[in-house]
Protein backbone atom coordinates (compact mmCIF):
# COMPACT_ATOMS: atom_id res chain seq x y z
CA UNK A 1 0.00 0.00 0.00
CA UNK A 2 1.39 3.38 -0.97
CA UNK A 3 1.59 5.38 2.27
CA UNK A 4 3.66 8.41 1.39
CA UNK A 5 5.15 10.24 -1.51
CA UNK A 6 6.85 13.38 -2.63
CA UNK A 7 5.54 12.59 -6.13
CA UNK A 8 2.35 13.72 -7.81
CA UNK A 9 -0.67 11.41 -8.01
CA UNK A 10 -0.18 8.28 -10.12
CA UNK A 11 0.46 8.30 -13.04
CA UNK A 12 3.01 11.12 -12.95
CA UNK A 13 5.81 12.33 -15.20
CA UNK A 14 9.26 13.42 -14.04
CA UNK A 15 11.19 15.81 -16.21
CA UNK A 16 14.93 15.33 -16.79
CA UNK A 17 16.77 16.03 -13.50
CA UNK A 18 13.64 15.75 -11.31
CA UNK A 19 13.28 13.18 -8.54
CA UNK A 20 10.67 12.04 -6.07
CA UNK A 21 10.21 9.22 -3.59
CA UNK A 22 7.36 6.81 -2.87
CA UNK A 23 6.89 4.94 0.41
CA UNK A 24 5.11 1.60 0.54
CA UNK A 25 4.05 -0.04 3.80
CA UNK A 26 2.77 -3.56 4.42
CA UNK A 27 -0.55 -3.25 6.26
CA UNK A 28 -1.42 -6.84 7.17
CA UNK A 29 -1.27 -8.69 10.47
CA UNK A 30 -1.82 -12.15 8.99
CA UNK A 31 1.43 -14.17 9.12
CA UNK A 32 2.89 -15.14 5.76
CA UNK A 33 4.94 -13.91 2.81
CA UNK A 34 3.63 -11.17 0.54
CA UNK A 35 4.73 -9.55 -2.70
CA UNK A 36 3.56 -6.86 -5.09
CA UNK A 37 4.91 -5.66 -8.42
CA UNK A 38 5.68 -1.97 -8.91
CA UNK A 39 5.97 -1.11 -12.61
CA UNK A 40 7.83 1.99 -13.78
CA UNK A 41 7.86 3.39 -17.31
CA UNK A 42 11.13 5.20 -17.97
CA UNK A 43 11.91 6.69 -21.37
CA UNK A 44 9.44 4.37 -23.06
CA UNK A 45 10.74 1.23 -21.35
CA UNK A 46 8.79 -0.62 -18.63
CA UNK A 47 10.67 -2.16 -15.77
CA UNK A 48 9.24 -3.89 -12.74
CA UNK A 49 10.33 -4.02 -9.13
CA UNK A 50 9.06 -6.79 -6.88
CA UNK A 51 8.26 -5.56 -3.37
CA UNK A 52 8.36 -8.42 -0.86
CA UNK A 53 7.89 -8.79 2.86
CA UNK A 54 7.00 -11.26 5.58
CA UNK A 55 4.79 -11.08 8.63
CA UNK A 56 5.95 -13.32 11.46
CA UNK A 57 3.87 -14.92 14.20
CA UNK A 58 3.77 -12.61 17.22
CA UNK A 59 5.73 -13.69 20.27
CA UNK A 60 3.78 -14.60 23.37
CA UNK A 61 4.39 -12.09 26.14
CA UNK A 62 3.50 -13.21 29.65
CA UNK A 63 1.13 -10.88 31.41
CA UNK A 64 0.81 -11.02 35.17
CA UNK A 65 -2.25 -9.91 37.08
CA UNK A 66 -1.70 -7.58 40.06
CA UNK A 67 -2.23 -10.57 42.40
CA UNK A 68 0.28 -12.64 40.42
CA UNK A 69 2.84 -9.85 40.71
CA UNK A 70 2.28 -9.65 44.49
CA UNK A 71 2.78 -13.42 44.83
CA UNK A 72 5.95 -13.23 42.71
CA UNK A 73 7.28 -10.35 44.84
CA UNK A 74 6.45 -12.22 48.06
CA UNK A 75 8.24 -15.37 46.85
CA UNK A 76 11.26 -13.28 45.82
CA UNK A 77 11.41 -11.72 49.30
CA UNK A 78 11.17 -15.15 50.92
CA UNK A 79 14.01 -16.49 48.78
CA UNK A 80 16.14 -13.41 49.52
CA UNK A 81 15.52 -13.76 53.29
CA UNK A 82 16.40 -17.46 53.17
CA UNK A 83 19.60 -16.73 51.23
CA UNK A 84 20.60 -14.04 53.75
CA UNK A 85 19.91 -16.47 56.62
CA UNK A 86 22.11 -19.16 55.05
CA UNK A 87 24.84 -16.59 54.37
CA UNK A 88 24.85 -15.39 58.00
CA UNK A 89 25.08 -18.98 59.32
CA UNK A 90 28.24 -19.61 57.22
CA UNK A 91 30.10 -16.58 58.60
Amino acid sequence: MRTGSSCEAVPFVLQNGQACSITYTMQTTVPGSYSQILTVLAEGVDFSIELTGSVLEPLAVPVFSPIGLLVLMFLSLLLAARYRQKASIRT
